[in-house]
């Protein structure tokens, strides 16, 4: 596959959220649909003005708020190339035939399309060391739950390090398509499986996990500190700032959690591996 083989993205923004079979209707320069509440922006690969005015004069509900332009490497914050962390290399679909994997190194092949997750954000990077961290150091995980997959590149280095079962867990419909599909390429389908739901909802269901992983917001980790199911015996948090994590810290080892080990980059982005004390 060439590089990159996404070049401008061409994003639409859509005044509600279409539905599976509205999108089917589109050519193969669409990319996806990502929902954002009661919105959606469609990302296509070439101007699809014309294609859109179309198809909403056959759906009479829907107009175009906005159009922006960006190149692929604008809008993933960096070009991708493949990127060494820990044990693995992960690998963009453009470079999968004509790259070299070390003996030493385990390959994740990983598309993230126009999801978020490729590995330049320090916090997919440092949820990463702590994955491997604890699956050297500690027993296992049997069952995992990550919390704001993204592309599934967490519930694959979880799944390649041993996990049974992984379930990763977005709201965005697009990121479980994106995900699922990485899930596939890397032969982890049996393990590992998204679901849209929303973080609150995952963890009342898959009571039985004992790994979480929650690479999200501050706000978000905060609600979900609210619900006793969320107190797995291990948890990974990322997505914080220094003040925000000093907080969560408190909240952590007030409920019996020890610290295990602690990630920092540019004194900014924190991610941290807490266990709970027998």
């Amino acid at each position: 596959m060439k590089q990159p083989y996404y070049k401008d993205l061409h994003i639409y923004w859509i005044n509600r959220p279409l539905r599976e079979d509205e999108e089917s209707c589109f050519d193969d320069s669409f990319i996806g649909n990502w929902v954002e509440d009661d919105i959606s922006f469609l990302f296509f690969k070439r101007d699809a003005k014309e294609e859109l005015e179309k198809f909403i004069q056959k759906h009479t509900d829907l107009k175009i708020i906005d159009y922006y332009k960006m190149s692929y490497e604008q809008w993933q914050g960096g070009f991708y190339e493949p990127i060494y962390i820990e044990d693995f290399v992960i690998i963009p679909p453009w470079k999968d035939n004509n790259f070299h994997i070390p003996e030493d190194s385990i390959p994740i092949f990983l598309d993230p399309g126009v999801v978020f997750g490729n590995c330049l954000h320090p916090t997919t990077r440092q949820c990463i060391s702590a994955i491997c961290y604890f699956m050297k150091r500690y027993n296992k995980a049997r069952c995992v739950l990550d919390l704001g997959t993204g592309t599934g590149i967490l519930a694959i280095v979880s799944a390649k390090l041993g996990a049974d079962t992984v379930w990763a867990i977005d709201i965005n419909p697009l990121c479980i398509r994106t995900a699922n599909k990485n899930f596939s390429a890397n032969s982890i389908s049996k393990k590992a499986k998204g679901i849209c739901i929303s973080a609150q909802e995952a963890i009342l269901k898959f009571t039985d996990a004992d790994l979480i992983i929650a690479n999200l917001s501050y706000d978000i980790i905060v609600q979900l500190m609210r619900y006793p199911q969320f107190f797995k015996n291990a948890l990974i948090l990322s997505g914080m700032l220094r003040s925000q994590w000093a907080d969560i810290k408190y909240q952590l080892i007030k409920k019996g959690y020890t610290v295990a080990k602690e990630w920092e980059e540019e004194m900014t982005w924190y991610s941290a591996l807490a266990l709970k004390e027998d």
